[in-house]
């Protein structure tokens, strides 16, 4: 359904020209607003993307309906028309920045728990990590020919260092919010 409203869309580049949507659904009946779906992305910019969608639907530019709003994140659709050549009349830009303020506390949530979530994997890897280079240190103690030991020391460290930068840049983790569509939903 989300890439049947986006392949519409980007299909007109009339200005004032939105998608428009009218669904079956009688429990929403004579409600009417706008949808705004937003892309979430978070990242780590090594080793790790997450990315899902939040929906925001705003009845005026100030009533956000988080029930409607977690219905169409669903995405799951039976009964519903796309309206060809719909013109939006209304100003949006109120609506859209309240829309994004809605967006911004679910996405901060999503992204807390994501980040909670790598920060523990990596802590993990790095408890494993020291205690890898911690015993490959001692091996290489063992060695008797000093050149060798020597060698295989600075070796060591070199690569200790080099993971350890690895799992700090690791460690910053970035979100990146953007709406990636605006439409006029009415139930009937």
């Amino acid at each position: 359904m989300l890439e049947q409203v986006n392949s519409y869309i980007k299909k007109t580049d009339e200005f004032g020209m939105v998608s428009a949507i009218c669904f079956d659904i009688n429990k929403f009946s004579g409600i009417h607003g706008l949808w705004f779906v937003f892309m979430l992305t978070i990242t780590n910019n090594i080793d790790k993307t997450y990315t899902t969608i939040l929906s925001v639907f705003m009845e005026d530019e100030e009533f956000c309906n988080n029930r409607i709003s977690a219905y169409l994140n669903k995405g799951v659709f039976d009964k519903y028309d796309i309206v060809q050549n719909y013109r939006y009349s209304g100003s949006i830009d109120l609506i859209k920045e309240n829309a994004f303020n809605h967006a911004r506390k679910k996405a901060k949530d999503i992204f807390l728990a994501t980040k909670l979530d790598w920060i523990n994997e990596i802590e993990k890897y790095e408890k494993k990590a020291e205690e890898y280079f911690a015993h490959r240190k001692n091996l290489i103690s063992r060695i008797k020919v000093d050149n060798i030991r020597i060698s295989r020391e600075k070796k060591n460290i070199r690569q200790r260092e080099k993971e350890i930068e690895l799992l700090k840049r690791k460690k910053v983790i970035v979100p990146d919010l953007r709406i990636g569509q605006i439409a006029y939903v009415e139930f009937r």
